[in-house]
């Protein structure tokens, strides 16, 4: 299929880390729903709350006390759209409140499942001018043509599933959308998404200067039938939950070093999808089958970068690795990297790592965190000792490293 997915992600990530525009999204909470004018569609005006979203239409409750009324969102004045795209439902369900984890001795994720299937809205069905708009707890998934409920509620098992569990992660990462919903952005073909902008050879794109996830419909499981859309295949998309751990961890990719922004995200890509269910890493199974379907790689000699280029690696150095057979080393080497300090070093806690990811927040950047590195995960060995500890952690795992 060409490049792999997880390598397109790596440009867009560089771009979203050195841009600040990301910085702003974050710290703008989700609108409240506090009583304003709205622009009716016979053009009189009316002073009233938001107070819900249901099969395209928006429930208006007038604040002199009448009977609350229904307008299509389609008919909205921009300005009114604008409004309906950033509320949130009171009560939306938080982090964890919605999945089952089941969890190792260190308390990492072993499997993570949706207690049920998230509630979606259709927020607007516009043919007339192709904008379709449909929403889970969390995500807000755009569209040109219409998709039917079973469709919709697969996508958002699969983006939620993948929100619950970085949620999970004893990282204590508090993922939360920016402006209330991350958003999704389908293509029905894979020359609209090229022509929007995806790379040629992608299944799916972070874009980090919006903060959207791109991905054709057809990478979803999903094929046209007459006018429906219908789920082909539940199980898999294992690279397209790379590009939305890049969205859900959000404002950790402007504070992380770019092996662990990546060798993070690839380290969720390796769990097994089902429905509703992400099951990640109880032994080194899941992450064998995906080094081997997803990297080419055959047998049990794995050729790893060494740590002390991977974790000093520029932004701008991975990015010209791209091209070649050297960027596809340093994702599962990132990844390979991610799961010794998470499960394999010392008492198998992952405690450095999470001491270092809580080091990290504040107004630091990828480039400033020798200290930090040094401190929490090298903890006074050389290069070279880390990277005898490395080889020999994993030949326990019967995985020989060169």
């Amino acid at each position: 299929m060409g490049l792999p997915l997880a390598g397109i992600s790596a440009t867009a990530g560089i771009m979203f880390i050195r841009r600040t525009v990301i910085l702003l999204m974050l710290t703008m909470l989700p609108a409240q729903a506090e009583a304003r004018g709205w622009t009716l569609p016979d053009g009189s005006t009316l002073q009233a709350q938001l107070t819900g979203i249901h099969d395209g239409k928006v429930a208006l409750t007038p604040v002199n006390g009448k009977t609350p009324i229904e307008v299509p969102a389609a008919s909205l004045k921009a300005p009114d759209r604008a409004v309906v795209a950033e509320w949130v439902p009171p009560g939306r369900r938080q982090a964890g409140a919605n999945s089952t984890v089941q969890r190792n001795a260190g308390g990492w994720p072993l499997t993570v499942t949706l207690k049920e299937d998230p509630a979606t809205t259709v927020v607007e069905e516009n043919r007339a001018k192709r904008r379709f708009i449909y929403r889970s707890d969390h995500f807000e998934f755009h569209c040109t043509q219409r998709l039917n409920g079973e469709v919709v509620r697969e996508f958002s098992r699969l983006f939620e599933v993948t929100f619950e569990t970085v949620a999970a992660l004893p990282l204590r990462l508090a993922p939360e959308p920016p402006r209330g919903y991350w958003r999704i952005v389908l293509y029905p073909t894979k020359p609209e998404y090229f022509a929007a902008g995806g790379p040629e050879g992608s299944g799916g794109l972070f874009r980090g200067s919006t903060g959207e996830v791109m991905v054709p419909l057809p990478n979803l499981g999903v094929e046209r039938a007459g006018q429906r859309w219908i789920m082909k295949n539940r199980e898999g998309n294992q690279p397209l939950i790379h590009e939305v751990t890049h969205q859900v961890m959000g404002s950790w990719l402007t504070v992380l070093p770019v092996w662990l922004v990546e060798g993070s995200a690839e380290y969720l890509a390796a769990a097994r999808y089902t429905t509703g269910k992400l099951t990640l890493h109880t032994g080194f199974d899941n992450m064998f089958t995906f080094l081997t379907e997803q990297k080419g790689i055959s047998g049990r000699d794995i050729d790893l970068r060494h740590p002390k280029r991977l974790m000093v690696m520029s932004l701008e150095k991975w990015a010209s690795d791209l091209a070649s057979r050297e960027g596809l080393k340093n994702y599962y080497s990132s990844m390979l990297l991610f799961y010794y300090f998470s499960h394999l070093e010392g008492d198998g806690s992952g405690r450095a790592l999470i001491d270092y990811f809580q080091a990290r927040p504040g107004s630091k950047t990828p480039d400033d965190d020798t200290m930090e590195r040094d401190r929490l995960l090298l903890r006074g060995r050389s290069w070279d000792a880390l990277w005898d500890d490395v080889l020999r952690a994993f030949a326990g795992i019967k995985i020989r490293l060169s």
